[in-house]
């Protein structure tokens, strides 16, 4: 066997990094017929005749376990020191972000002050302590479920008599997180002789409406929403914008008590027909002229099979969490893994749950 032969394999096993090994010195520039380097390395009175032994002799030389044992302690300090500083930067970056506006909670990956929001999720808290994204006030944010509860302005339409007598008042959060709900949400119109449409794209590609039509025998009943005096339909997933309209042909017949109509999307939960809503400007002034409404969100616009493969922007940053698609949106959503709860979107934010929760 060739001394640099000798010499390479010697080091393969004694040192697989090579880092003690690597100089051209130690395989080349050699006096003695065989490696003085794994001589040096093993610390054997004679060098082993084949660099297979030198590889036991080194695991058997003086000191050699207590040199194992320091390593493995080196080991366990570097693992602590490391999450140390991870606990460490997590909790600067929250002490210097606003968690609360108001009576609201404001989760990662939502955010007030620049650094502490995904891209997209920025929100404002104003002098009042309310809470926006844009000009949209928002009363709510689930990070579990990828939802945002937040108010919608009402439109109407009232005979002549009024000096208002019309708003049609659109919405658009095109280009954002956001969708609207379609399990959530209902497109409900109250009123007599009322045709409200709901047109759900820029293009006008999508419509749907309510018609609530009343003669002298129509009984209203507290709660029932089925075309006598209120109307209510779901719409279609996807949708970032819709306007509410109203049709000319509605609303002819003034001498009903409920001289107006108003239309609205609505959290389906939320809302139950009164009697009272037929009532002039009742519904409106009750509920200051607005009503809330569910905003689904979702992370991007990859799905769970291409996002995990980008950790720079992956954002499912917890251990013990997992990806879901979206349901309505072209993005997804982070969930903490079964037996743990939390927020998926920041480090150690899915914890453990009890184990009395874990059984059934």
């Amino acid at each position: 066997m060739s001394l640099a032969a000798y010499c390479q394999g010697c080091c393969r096993l004694i040192d697989p990094s090579r880092s003690l090994c690597h100089a051209a010195s130690h395989v080349t520039a050699l006096s003695t017929a065989r490696c003085q380097v794994c001589y040096r390395l093993v610390g054997a009175p004679g060098l082993p005749a084949d660099p297979t032994e030198a590889r036991s002799a080194y695991d058997r030389r003086p000191g050699r376990q207590a040199e194992e044992e320091e390593r493995v302690m080196m080991s366990h300090k570097l693992l602590l020191l490391l999450l140390l500083l991870t606990a460490t930067a997590t909790m600067a970056f929250e002490q210097n972000c606003t968690r609360r506006c108001g009576s609201v909670d404001v989760p990662y990956p939502f955010g007030i002050e620049p650094g502490c929001y995904r891209d997209g999720f920025d929100l404002s808290c104003n002098n009042e302590s309310k809470l926006y994204t844009g000009n949209i006030e928002v009363i709510g944010v689930d990070v579990l479920n990828g939802q945002a509860r937040v108010y919608k302005r009402i439109s109407w339409d009232c005979n002549e008599s009024y000096d208002n007598p019309k708003a049609s008042i659109a919405m658009d959060v095109t280009g954002s997180p956001y969708t609207f709900s379609d399990t959530r949400n209902k497109f409900t119109a109250i009123g007599c002789d009322t045709i409200a449409l709901f047109v759900g794209a820029t293009d006008h590609s999508y419509s749907t409406g309510c018609v609530s039509i009343c003669n002298d025998n129509t009984t209203f009943s507290n709660g029932s929403c089925s075309s006598a005096g209120c109307c209510q339909t779901s719409i279609l997933p996807g949708l970032q914008f819709f306007n509410i309209t109203f049709s000319p042909a509605g609303h002819k017949d003034i001498s009903w008590d409920n001289p107006c109509s108003f239309a609205f999307l609505v959290d389906g939960s939320w809302y139950s027909f009164r009697t009272t809503d037929l009532n002039e400007t009742d519904f409106l002034n009750r509920n200051d002229g607005r009503v809330p409404m569910v905003l689904d969100w979702s992370i991007g616009d990859v799905r769970c099979e291409e996002a995990p493969q980008n950790l720079t922007s992956y954002a499912c940053r917890s251990n013990n969490s997992s990806c879901l698609n979206a349901a309505n949106g072209s993005g997804y959503l982070c969930n903490c893994s079964r037996g743990y709860q939390g927020n998926p979107y920041v480090e150690g934010g899915c914890e453990g749950l009890p184990v009395s929760s874990l059984t059934m």
